[in-house]
C-alpha cells in the first residue's frame, strides 16, 4: 500500500491531483506498471482518455507464435503490392499518389516525402493497394475516415531503427486526425501475424498494444506523449518536442514553445525543429526584433509581450492570440495564419489591409478586430459558430461579412468577395445583388442575406447552407464546384434545366433539400441522395440515376413525363406517396436489364397513364401473358392507377379505382384479382409458380386451361362462378379448401390432382366432367348435395366412407331412402380400409 501511495504522489506532483486519482479510481493496479512514473511523464494532466491504453500495459505481450514469413508476401496476401525503401528515390516513388484536400486546397504529401533521412533513421516499407490509383480524393471530400477505402490504399510501416516505436501513416496525412496512426500503428491489423514478421525480418522490437492510443497521443520508446502538432515526424508538445523517440524539454526560464516553434526569449530568435519554412517564425521574428520579451501569466495562459505590449497569448503551448501593431504587414504576412488550427483571436488596431490568405481556414477563430481595416483580401473562410469580424471602416463604406464573404453594399454595383478564392459563385452572387435592397438578418446563430425580401444566402454557423437564386436563369456554363460543398438548401425561381451531373451527390452529399420552380428537364447523375423535400412542379423529365433516394413523405411530380434507370430505387418509408399521374415511360440503356433497380420501392406511386404499368409488369413474370393482356385492358380504362410499393419484401400492390388487382413479390405474381370479369378467357390463369391467391368477384365463367399448374397457390375466391371448362382448377399442390357455393357444371380434368385438398363445398354443382376428382387423396368433406352422379364418384375415391358424412338429409328425402342405404352400399361395394 505504501508503495501504491508513493507512486500515486509523485504521479500528482508530476501530472497533477486529478490525473492521479482518475487513475486510482478506475484502476489502482496501473501504479504497479514498471517505469510508470516516466512512461506518463509527457501524457498530459487528463488521465480518463488514455487509461484503456495505460491497462494494456498491465498484461505481458503474448508470445508469438507461428511459422515465420516473410513481410511483403503476408503484405501481398492483404492486397499490397510492398517494397522496402532504402534509397531515396523509392522514399519518394510514391509521390503521385497524394493529392490535395478538394476542400481546402491543402497539399497531403506525407512528412515521409520531405525528410531526406527517413529512410535511414528508420525501416520503411511503403504499400500501395491495388487499384489506388483509380481511387479518386473528390469522391471522399468531406466524409473523409482514416481507416476508408482512400486513405488505407498507400500506407507507410515506420519503424525507428533503435526499437520502441512505430507508425503506420495514410493517404490523408493530417487532413484527419491520427492519420500517423492508421491501424492503431498495429500490423497485425492488416493481416494476422505481420507484427512479428517485421520484428523477426528487421530485428528490432517495438510494442503495439490491442487498445488505440487516442487522437493526439503517440507512444514512443515506452512513453505516452500528449502532443499538439505532428511535423516532419517531429511531435510537438506543452513545453517539449520529441523526434526519432527522443524528448528535448525547452530551458522554462528562456524558452517558450509556440506551436511548433520555440521562441528564445533572451536572443529574440525563433527557432522552428521540423524546418517546415512555415511564414509564422519570420512573422513572429519581425514582431519581436530588437524589443525586450517577457512573458506573465493570466486565466491559464502565457501572455508574450515586446517592450511591454501583448503579442502572443499562448494555451498550453499553442498560439490562441496574435496581436500586430502595425500599419503595414510584410508581404510574408499573406498565409502567415492560415490553416492555424487553435488561433482563437486575431488583434490588429493600426492595420489598414488585410493581406490575401491571411486568416484562411481558421476553424476555432472566434474574434477579429480590425478597426482601421480599409480594404481586404481573400482573408475569411471562418467555420467557427460565434465568429465576429469588428471592422468599423469597412462597415461605414458599407461592407460587412457574411459567412466567409465580404459584400459591398454601398451603391448600385454590388460586389462580394470570397474569403476563401477568387471563384465564380461570388460573380454569380453579384448578379443576383445587383441594383436591390441588401440586409443581413440573425437569429441565433443562423444568418440571412435578404434581397429584396428573399433570403439570397442562409448560413449556419458561418457557412452557406441555403441559395435562392432569382436572376439566373441557365446552369449551363458554370463549374460543377460553384456551390459551397456543404450546401443543404438551394432554389432556383427561373433555371429550366440541370445539367447532367451538376449537383453530383458525392459532391453535395448534403443537400437535402432542392426547388425549381420552372425545371423542366433534369439530367442524369442529380440529387441521388439525402434528398428530404422537392419542389419541381413543372418537370417533365428526370435523367437516369437521377433522384435515386426520397427521404420525404410526398413527392409531387404533376408533369412528369419520363425517368431514367434508377430513378426513386430507395425511399425512406413505406408511406411515402410519388404523385405523377403523366409519366408515361421509364428510359433504359444498354445495360440496364443488369443493372436495373427496383423503380420506386417503398412508395405509392400514382399514375395516369397505363404505359409506366406496363413497363412495370415486363419486369415481372407477367410478361408476354395472356393475363398481362387482360389486366392492362382494366389499367388502360382506370380513371385512377396507383402502385404502393414496399422494399422489405418487394412487393407492388397494383390498385385501379382503389381496388387492388395485382400484387407482385420479388417479380413473381402473387395475388390476382380480377374484378368486373364475367368470363375469362382460355389459358389467363396458368403457370404461376409463385401465385399464391387467386379473386374472381364477378366471374361466371371460367373457359379452359385456367387456375392450373400454380404449385403455391391456396386461396381460390370466386363467389358467382357458374362453369368451369376443361383443364381448370388442376394441378394445385397447396389448395386446402374449395368453396364454390354457384358452381354447377365443369369440363373434363377439372378439381382434381390437388394432393392437399381437405374440403370441396359446391351446393349447386349437378354435372361434371371425366376426371373429376382425380388424385385428391387428401379430400375429407365434400358437401355437393345435387350432384347427379355423386354416388358413383365416390366408390371411386379413397376417402369415400369419410366423406360420406355430407349425404344430407335432402338426398336421402329425394331417394326415398335413408342416408344408411347409401352408406351401406358403399361400405359393401367400396375397397377395405
Amino acid at each position: 500500500m505504501a508503495k501504491e501511495k508513493s507512486i500515486f504522489d509523485k504521479i500528482k506532483k508530476q501530472n497533477g491531483e486529478a490525473f492521479a486519482k482518475a487513475i486510482r479510481n478506475y484502476d489502482g493496479g496501473i501504479f504497479e506498471i514498471p517505469n510508470i512514473l516516466e512512461i506518463v511523464k509527457y501524457a498530459g494532466r487528463n488521465a480518463e482518455v488514455i487509461i484503456p491504453f495505460l491497462r494494456t500495459l498491465k498484461q505481458p505481450e503474448a508470445e508469438e507464435q507461428g511459422v515465420y514469413e516473410d513481410p511483403i508476401r503476408l503484405l501481398k496476401k492483404a492486397g499490397y503490392n510492398a517494397f522496402i525503401v532504402d534509397t531515396v528515390e523509392k522514399k519518394n516513388s510514391i509521390a503521385d499518389y497524394y493529392s490535395k484536400n478538394p476542400l481546402t486546397g491543402r497539399d497531403e504529401h506525407i512528412c515521409t516525402l520531405k525528410d531526406p533521412q527517413r529512410h535511414i533513421t528508420y525501416h520503411v516499407i511503403h504499400c500501395i493497394k491495388e487499384g489506388a490509383q483509380n481511387l479518386n480524393r473528390a469522391d471522399f471530400a468531406g466524409k473523409e475516415m482514416r481507416e476508408d477505402e482512400y486513405g488505407t490504399s498507400v500506407i507507410s510501416i515506420q519503424i525507428l531503427r533503435t526499437g520502441g516505436f512505430i507508425k503506420i501513416t495514410n493517404r490523408y496525412n493530417h487532413t484527419i486526425d491520427g492519420c500517423d496512426n492508421t491501424f492503431n500503428s498495429n500490423p497485425d491489423n492488416i493481416i494476422p501475424g505481420l507484427s512479428a514478421s517485421l520484428k523477426r525480418f528487421f530485428g528490432v522490437d517495438f510494442s503495439v498494444a490491442e487498445v488505440r492510443i487516442p487522437n493526439g497521443f503517440s507512444y514512443q520508446n515506452g512513453r505516452i506523449i500528449k502532443y499538439h502538432e505532428e511535423q516532419r515526424n517531429i511531435y510537438f508538445g506543452d513545453g517539449f518536442y520529441v523526434q526519432n523517440g527522443k524528448v528535448i524539454e525547452l530551458n522554462k526560464d528562456s524558452e517558450i514553445m509556440v506551436g511548433n516553434m520555440i521562441i528564445n526569449l533572451k536572443t529574440r530568435d525563433v527557432i522552428d525543429p521540423a524546418g517546415t519554412s512555415d511564414w509564422r517564425d519570420i512573422v513572429i521574428r519581425d514582431e519581436i526584433k530588437n524589443k525586450k520579451l517577457q512573458v506573465k501569466v493570466s486565466d491559464g495562459c502565457k501572455v508574450l509581450l515586446a517592450d511591454g505590449q501583448e503579442v502572443l497569448k499562448i494555451r498550453d503551448s499553442k498560439m490562441i492570440s496574435f496581436t500586430t501593431r502595425r500599419e503595414r504587414v510584410l508581404s510574408d504576412f499573406q498565409g502567415f495564419l492560415r490553416d492555424d488550427k487553435f488561433i482563437e483571436e486575431f488583434i490588429a488596431p493600426n492595420l489598414k489591409e488585410m493581406p490575401y490568405n491571411a486568416l484562411e481556414y481558421c476553424p476555432n477563430l472566434r474574434y477579429a478586430y480590425i478597426p482601421e481595416c480599409e480594404s481586404i483580401g481573400h482573408s475569411f473562410l471562418v467555420t467557427a459558430p460565434d465568429f465576429k469580424a469588428d471592422m468599423p471602416k469597412l462597415n461605414a463604406k458599407g461592407i460587412f461579412y457574411f459567412a466567409g464573404y465580404l459584400i459591398n453594399m454601398s451603391g448600385r454595383n454590388r460586389k462580394m468577395v470570397n474569403a476563401r478564392t477568387d471563384d465564380a459563385f461570388a460573380s454569380l452572387l453579384e448578379k443576383e445583388l445587383e441594383g436591390k435592397t441588401v440586409r443581413i438578418e440573425k437569429e441565433g446563430n443562423v444568418e440571412r442575406l435578404i434581397v429584396n425580401d428573399i433570403p439570397l444566402l442562409t448560413a449556419k454557423y458561418n457557412k452557406i447552407v441555403g441559395v435562392h437564386l432569382v436572376e439566373t436563369t441557365s446552369l449551363d456554363n458554370l463549374d460543377r464546384n460553384i456551390f459551397p460543398h456543404w450546401i443543404e438548401s438551394i432554389t432556383f425561381d427561373n433555371v429550366t434545366h440541370l445539367p447532367d451531373g451538376f449537383f453530383n451527390s458525392t459532391i453535395y452529399d448534403n443537400l437535402k433539400h432542392f426547388s425549381a420552380k420552372k425545371m423542366r428537364v433534369i439530367g442524369k447523375e442529380n440529387l441521388a441522395w439525402n434528398i428530404e423535400t422537392l419542389e419541381l412542379p413543372a418537370v417533365e423529365k428526370i435523367g437516369e440515376s437521377s433522384i435515386r433516394e426520397f427521404k420525404g413523405q410526398r413527392l409531387d411530380l404533376p408533369n412528369l413525363v419520363e425517368v431514367g434507370d434508377d430513378f426513386l430505387t430507395t425511399l425512406s418509408s413505406a408511406n411515402v406517396e410519388v404523385y405523377a399521374p403523366n409519366l408515361r415511360n421509364v428510359l433504359r440503356t444498354e445495360d440496364s436489364d443488369s443493372r436495373f433497380s427496383q423503380f420506386c420501392s417503398n412508395a405509392q406511386l400514382n399514375v395516369q397513364n397505363s404505359k409506366i404499368v406496363s413497363y412495370l409488369l415486363n419486369r415481372t413474370d407477367l410478361k408476354d401473358t395472356p393475363l398481362k393482356v387482360l389486366l392492362m385492358q382494366q389499367f388502360n380504362k382506370a380513371k385512377d392507377i396507383k402502385i404502393k410499393r414496399s422494399s422489405y419484401p418487394k412487393k407492388d400492390v397494383y390498385l385501379i379505382d382503389g381496388k387492388e388487382v395485382l400484387t407482385v413479390r420479388n417479380n413473381k405474381v402473387q395475388k390476382v384479382c380480377l374484378n368486373e370479369t364475367p368470363r375469362v378467357s382460355s389459358g389467363v390463369l396458368q403457370n404461376f409458380e409463385e401465385l399464391e391467391e387467386i379473386s374472381l368477384p364477378d366471374t361466371k365463367e371460367l373457359k379452359s386451361f385456367n387456375i392450373r399448374n400454380c404449385p403455391k397457390l391456396e386461396i381460390v375466391s370466386a363467389p358467382h362462378l357458374e362453369k368451369v371448362g376443361d383443364n381448370c382448377l388442376i394441378n394445385l399442390e397447396k389448395t386446402e379448401r374449395l368453396l364454390l357455393p354457384l358452381l354447377k357444371e365443369t369440363g373434363h380434368f377439372s378439381l382434381c390432382e390437388m394432393p392437399k385438398l381437405a374440403v370441396l363445398s359446391a351446393e349447386n354443382l349437378t354435372v361434371t366432367g371425366e376426371g373429376f376428382l382425380y388424385e385428391t387423396d387428401n379430400l375429407r368433406h365434400m358437401y355437393t348435395p345435387n350432384l347427379k352422379n355423386r354416388l358413383q364418384i365416390l366408390k371411386k375415391h379413397k376417402n369415400y366412407r369419410l366423406i360420406l358424412r355430407d349425404m344430407d338429409t335432402k338426398n336421402s328425402k329425394k331417394d326415398k331412402k335413408p342416408v344408411s342405404y347409401f352408406r351401406a352400399l358403399l361400405y359393401k361395394d367400396g375397397p377395405k380400409h
